[in-house]
């Protein structure tokens, strides 16, 4: 029965301190806290537990899984969050009390460290947890933009073909696929003077290339490369009787294939068909071995020096003659 007794005793004493502190926590919100409360005992409630919070979470967040850390940031960011707003509003009421009872010099004391706290709510609490949500996904999208610079990720489009602006190049860009080959011919038949074709296209379809090339041969065109010329597309620019490139240009090699297709770099058909073009326009062995060597699932973008030097390429763009300016 004794230690019942002081079960109890314990147990209403626990009671009262609970009581006591929602009665705090009530008569500071309504502004009914008096000056040394609300700047020094009440601030007990806004400070001290986050920052016991931060220790304890310290302990096991050594390598903590994703979801945890970020779950425990959330809940002390939006704890201290909930306790400076209700500390913020009891010394605005406060304030309000006691300039309607006249007492200037108290709600001044109040109303000083209300500005000052609230200004560093705001800098150092809202704007970072707002920006932290934003600055995340920015932050990922920057890092994607970083990457495809770097790994000059190429994007694929639509096959379009149109002559350019000064009437000087039928410009051809995008996908090679089904019916790349019959749209250039008709914009050429359209615009028969042209002797110029500009590639920008990631390749496609073997089928159209090799049409492709044909047309290109059979009307005798001149290639131009500017921007970026891979896969298929490399195989329509060398048919070109003088092939341009910019100082920026970026070709893509790699042989022929299907998603599925084993990862050797055992030659098929178009690699053959591929050698005896590389061979009649003479170009560098070491370059073409390169060239017809390297996996489907990779790319090689040798440098455009490397890519005019092994005679891929047969003069710069800014060589060109004068009726292409």
């Amino acid at each position: 029965m004794q230690r019942f007794s002081n079960l109890q005793v314990r147990h209403k004493g626990f009671s009262h301190e609970i009581r006591g502190t929602l009665d705090v926590i009530q008569r500071h919100w309504r502004g009914e806290s008096g000056v040394l409360h609300a700047l020094f005992y009440c601030p007990l409630f806004v400070f001290v537990p986050p920052v016991l919070a931060l220790m304890v979470s310290g302990l096991f967040l050594f390598n903590p899984p994703h979801f945890l850390e970020l779950g425990l940031w959330v809940a002390v960011m939006m704890g201290s969050a909930t306790v400076m707003v209700w500390w913020l509003w009891g010394l605005l009421q406060s304030t309000h009390r006691m300039m309607e009872e006249q007492r200037t010099i108290g709600a001044l004391t109040l109303f000083v460290p209300f500005l000052i706290f609230s200004f560093q709510f705001i800098a150092e609490m809202l704007l970072p947890m707002t920006t932290s949500v934003f600055g995340t996904i920015t932050d990922q999208q920057g890092r994607q933009l970083r990457q495809m610079q770097e790994k000059e990720v190429w994007v694929e489009t639509p096959w379009k073909v149109a002559l350019h602006w000064d009437n000087s190049r039928m410009v051809a860009s995008g996908d090679i696929g089904f019916g790349s080959a019959k749209a250039l011919k008709a914009a050429l038949d359209a615009n028969p003077k042209v002797r110029l074709l500009e590639l920008d296209s990631l390749g496609g379809l073997v089928h159209e290339e090799n049409l492709i090339i044909d047309l290109v041969r059979s009307q005798q065109l001149d290639t131009l490369v500017i921007v970026k010329c891979a896969s298929a597309c490399t195989g329509v620019f060398l048919a070109g009787n003088q092939r341009f490139i910019s100082g920026n240009a970026r070709l893509g090699f790699h042989q022929s294939g299907y998603e599925g297709r084993s990862k050797d770099t055992d030659w098929q058909i178009p690699e053959y068909e591929a050698s005896i073009h590389f061979r009649e326009k003479k170009i560098a062995q070491d370059f073409a071995e390169k060239a017809l060597n390297t996996s489907y699932y990779e790319i090689w973008k040798p440098h455009p020096y490397d890519v005019k030097q092994s005679g891929f390429a047969t003069a710069w763009w800014s060589e060109r003659p004068q009726q292409y300016r």
